[in-house]
């Protein structure tokens, strides 16, 4: 026999919690939030016509990497070892 399977956990003495609603009646249960999907769909929305607005401006700087399309992580470290290493042959220390 398991350890687990004659444990004894906190007992509540007021017993199970069932409702003792009508499952028929809509009221009987709780409404759904539709919030969270509407911010994330508001959330979206505004990223999309934010950063539109910033690139079609030129208000965002190429060295700008972070939440940019076609500007990945590696893409950064291959700029950065492109930039040290003409330092480099140049002997200029960056």
């Amino acid at each position: 026999m398991a350890f687990w399977a004659s444990a004894q956990g906190p007992v509540d003495s007021r017993g199970p919690r069932l409702s003792q609603k009508p499952r028929d009646l809509p009221a009987s249960y709780r409404p759904i939030s539709l919030l969270s999907g509407l911010g994330k769909l508001f959330e979206k929305i505004l990223k999309t016509r934010l950063s539109d607005h910033l690139l079609g401006k030129g208000l965002i700087i190429d060295e700008q990497f972070g939440f940019r399309p076609a500007h990945s992580c590696p893409q950064q470290v291959l700029r950065l070892v492109e930039y040290v290493s003409e330092a480099l042959k140049l002997n200029v220390a960056p």
